[in-house]
């Protein structure tokens, strides 16, 4: 890892609750790369390549760190864990907290709206967390009782990235 200040814009990045760690080079690119902010063992990464919007890669961090590049899952490469029904809905990502793994999903309707959010963590059909209300009490007041609440956050945070809307 090289460079102390990032090289490419990143307002949004930072808004959406990630740190600058420094920058590398693969391949003849330069990547600025940022760490999600939380306590989780696999936080997501975001390898940023220029000044436009969508210019930068999202992957999942691992324990090979500092070369976030050549281990770079990207989303749509991910598999969920667990099986889910609805064929609306759209995968998010894993997530995990405290041993427990989770499938994140948004339930949208209307194209990119915001129906609901999903946190799956088991194939039988009644485990999971759901419910948009909850993502936002959460996004309200981090400090309330929840586990569900945060989770459910998290799979706000990761639809909004890709363009849903409440």
């Amino acid at each position: 890892m090289t460079e102390e200040t990032p090289k490419y814009k990143h307002d949004e990045t930072n808004r959406l609750g990630y740190t600058f760690r420094g920058a590398c080079e693969k391949d003849g690119v330069y990547y600025d790369i940022y760490v999600e902010d939380c306590e989780i063992k696999t936080p997501k990464i975001i390898a940023r390549f220029g000044d436009e919007p969508n210019d930068y890669h999202i992957g999942i961090y691992l324990e090979d760190w500092p070369h976030p590049i050549g281990i770079m899952i990207p989303d749509d490469e991910e598999k969920p864990k667990y099986k889910h029904d609805c064929t609306n809905c759209v995968f998010l990502g894993p997530y995990a907290e405290n041993n427990q793994h989770y499938d994140l999903y948004v339930c949208p309707n209307d194209g990119d709206k915001i129906s609901t959010v999903i946190a799956r963590y088991s194939d039988d059909g009644p485990e999971y967390f759901s419910g948009l209300y909850f993502a936002e009490l959460y996004e309200k007041d981090p400090d309330q009782e929840g586990r569900a609440n945060k989770i459910l956050y998290e799979a706000l945070k990761r639809a909004e990235e890709k363009g849903y809307q409440r």
